[in-house]
């Protein structure tokens, strides 16, 4: 009531603020949306879980879910936040996914699909560096690195664990700058 630059998030919203920010999530790797009252996948990212298995399909659908050896839960109809909230754990945990591969009836049988969840990095939503030659007015080409930023980013939690590794912006653009600088370009 007092701080204006303060805001209470439920903890789904929280999950997704901080999964936001820190450009990492821990799942299996797939972008999902509701289709027909089913989960369907609709990308799968490049070097989760589900990238390296093969095994799921852009526009695969789940329609049940267990953790681990436990028991399946069927997600039709469910919310999708409620679905992703089955689907999505803790890096190195098993989920277990029923299955009706993209185009098959309804009434196909279903295959079952085990996935180890990881840790993934959203690579396309962090900095990046390309150089380019540009040619200058007097004639001279020149070696100009760019660097391509789409949002900010820091992973509090990584970072308050003491990962020297953690994500964000800052430690991502100094080692871009310090690759440039190896490159000998002339300009950024």
């Amino acid at each position: 009531a007092i701080d204006p630059h303060t805001t209470y998030y439920n903890p789904s919203f929280a999950q997704a603020f901080n999964e936001g920010m820190s450009n990492t999530l821990e799942g299996i790797g797939a972008r999902l949306q509701m289709e027909n009252e089913m989960v369907t996948i609709k990308e799968i990212i490049a070097g989760g879980p589900a990238f390296k298995d093969k095994t799921l399909k852009i526009d695969d659908r789940i329609i049940g879910v267990a953790q681990g050896k436990g028991e399946f839960e069927d997600i039709v109809g469910w919310r999708i936040d409620a679905a992703v909230a089955k689907i999505k754990g803790s890096k190195g945990t098993e989920v277990r996914l029923k299955i009706l591969p993209a185009g098959q009836d309804i009434s196909a049988q279903p295959t079952i699909v085990s996935l180890t969840r990881e840790k993934i990095v959203i690579e396309e939503e962090s900095a990046q560096k390309k150089v380019k030659i540009v040619k200058g007015e007097d004639g001279k080409d020149y070696k100009i690195g760019i660097i391509t930023l789409p949002k900010f980013y820091i992973d509090f939690a990584a970072a308050r664990n003491g990962d020297p590794n953690y994500k964000s912006t800052t430690r991502d653009v100094r080692l871009i700058l310090d690759s440039l600088k190896a490159e000998n370009v002339d300009g950024v």
